[in-house]
C-alpha cells in the first residue's frame, strides 16, 4: 500500500509539472482568435486605451496573448503573425478573447538598460513607446534576427510588456540586462 502512495504521489507531481510547463507555454503562443462578424480591421494600440499610438490590423492570423482591465473594458493584447505587429485591442471585438492575465506573462529580463523604445512593429523607424530602468519587464516571445529596412540593421527582435505600465511592443533582446537567450518563438 505505501508503494502504490508513493507511485501515486509521483504520478500526480509529475502531472503537475507538465500542466504548468503547458500552461506558460500557452500563455507565450496564446490563442488563435478572429474579429467578430461585422468588424474587419481594428486599431491595436501601445497601451490599453483609445488615445495610446495604433496601427491596423485584421485577423488572418491573429493571437489574443493576454488580458488587461481598464477604465473603459477589458483589453486583450494581440499578436498578428502574418503582418508582425502587436498591440492591445477590447477583448469584445474577439471570438476567443484571452483569459491569462498580462501580469502572469513572459519571462524576466532584469530590466531596461536604460529608456528602450518599443515598437508596434519590428522597425527603428516607426512609432515608439518608453520602457524605463526599474520598471518590471517581461519578455513574451522572440522574431528572431531581422534585417531592419530603415538602417540595414540585423538585431533579433523579442515582443516585450512592461508590467509597469502595461506598454507593449517590439524592441532589440540587447536592450535589457537578462533577455532569456531561450524563448519561445512568436510564429508559434
Amino acid at each position: 500500500m505505501k508503494k502504490l502512495k508513493a507511485v501515486l504521489v509521483t504520478v500526480l507531481l509529475a502531472l503537475t509539472a507538465l500542466v504548468s510547463t503547458a500552461t506558460a507555454a500557452s500563455a507565450a503562443a496564446g490563442n488563435p482568435t478572429k474579429f467578430q462578424p461585422g468588424i474587419r480591421e481594428a486599431w491595436v494600440h501601445f497601451r490599453p486605451a483609445m488615445d495610446s499610438a495604433y496601427v491596423v490590423v485584421s485577423d488572418v492570423s491573429l493571437r489574443a496573448l493576454c488580458y488587461v482591465p481598464a477604465a473603459d473594458g477589458l483589453w486583450n493584447l494581440v499578436y498578428d503573425d502574418h503582418a508582425v505587429k502587436v498591440g492591445y485591442t477590447y477583448a469584445s471585438y474577439l471570438t476567443a478573447p484571452s483569459g491569462q492575465w498580462c501580469g502572469n506573462v513572459g519571462q524576466g529580463t532584469g530590466g531596461a538598460k536604460g529608456e528602450t523604445w518599443v515598437h508596434l512593429y519590428p522597425q527603428a523607424n516607426w512609432a515608439h513607446e518608453v520602457m524605463y530602468p526599474g520598471h518590471d519587464v517581461a519578455a513574451i516571445c522572440t522574431l528572431g534576427f531581422l534585417t531592419d529596412v530603415s538602417d540595414g540593421s540585423n538585431r533579433r527582435w523579442d515582443l516585450y510588456l512592461d508590467h509597469a505600465n502595461n506598454v507593449a511592443g517590439f524592441t532589440w533582446y540587447t536592450s535589457f540586462y537578462s533577455s532569456p537567450s531561450s524563448i519561445t518563438d512568436c510564429g508559434i
